[in-house]
């Protein structure tokens, strides 16, 4: 049954991906994305701005991040502003935190788009030592979250979306590999940190019921993502299968903007909204605030302090 889910998601995506509606306007209303300088972050942007939103976004790179404020100034109706944050080392996530805090000027986010991700070669590792998919795509959120919630920095109601991707349905576990020893292949370690982000938003949905937490698999999507390494989906496939990002963008934009979205939802871009299973690995609670025990143990020293 998952077997054919995949093949069938993947097979009928292009025609089956539905575009999130114009409306609800965002005119006032303030927004964070990751990782949005380019890609499916870059699209969401524009789907935001498109809106009114105030936007912020995060990224490594200052020419890529010019580009795009660049872009965006003369195609769209809202604001943006680049805050240079690099999740793959977790002070530099403590120093983009900090910029994204005093720009907002004590103004809470009403939208939190948590799309930054890494697909990385076996044994690349972060700042920290960390595995770099467990680092950037799973403890580096957790950090900024943690940090924008003790600030306040988040509104009563706002919507948090996490991006996952459904076949981390189908990992077991999110166990921390630390240091240069990990050699497994990179689309094992990318999966199964998108299980840690399903965690991540179940724990967060039920320690913090203030907040509208969604989870989203925006598609199989042709980006800068996956440039190499083992994969699948790569070659002459990609092309003939694979949605462009601005079509990916299309279900987390849903997600961050339409009422009809409830917390806890889990979007997929062509199922709709997708009921988890309690018996697969992506619903267990137990394992959810386990992960996040770890997490709040390894980010010790990165977290605001009493709290």
């Amino acid at each position: 049954m998952k077997t054919f889910r995949f093949l069938g998601s993947l097979l009928r995506q292009r025609s089956r991906t539905p575009r999130c509606p114009e409306e609800p306007r965002l005119d006032g209303r303030r927004a964070l994305v990751t990782g949005g300088s380019r890609g499916i972050g870059y699209e969401i942007c524009r789907g935001l701005l498109d809106r009114g939103a105030e936007v912020l976004f995060t990224g490594r790179s200052e020419a890529r991040a010019q580009e795009a404020c660049d872009a965006f100034e003369h195609r769209e109706a809202g604001t943006a502003r680049w805050v240079n944050l690099d999740q793959a080392d977790l002070d530099d996530v403590v120093r983009g935190c900090d910029s994204i805090l005093q720009i907002l000027g004590g103004r809470p986010l009403d939208v939190l788009v948590l799309n930054a991700a890494v697909y990385p070669e076996p044994g690349a590792v972060s700042a920290q030592g960390h595995e770099l998919a467990f680092a950037v795509n799973v403890l580096a959120p957790h950090v900024l979250m943690r940090r924008l919630l003790a600030a306040g920095a988040l509104r009563r109601g706002a919507r948090v979306v996490f991006l996952v991707g459904d076949p981390a349905r189908a990992c077991r576990d999110c166990e921390v590999e630390l240091g240069a020893r990990v050699r497994r292949p990179a689309p094992f370690a990318y999966w199964r940190s998108k299980l840690g982000n399903f965690w991540q938003a179940g724990e967060l949905q039920r320690r913090h019921p203030e907040l509208q937490v969604v989870t989203v698999h925006p598609g199989f999507v042709r980006t800068g993502l996956v440039s190499s390494g083992w994969d699948p989906l790569v070659g002459p496939i990609r092309k003939r299968l694979l949605i462009d990002a601005e079509l990916g963008a299309q279900t987390p934009l849903r997600g961050a903007t339409q009422p009809d979205v409830n917390t806890g939802s889990y979007l997929h871009n062509v199922l709709g909204k997708v009921r988890l299973d309690p018996r697969e690995p992506a619903a267990r609670e137990g394992d959810a605030w386990a992960l996040w025990q770890v997490l709040e143990e390894l980010a010790e020293g990165w977290l605001p302090k009493g709290g």
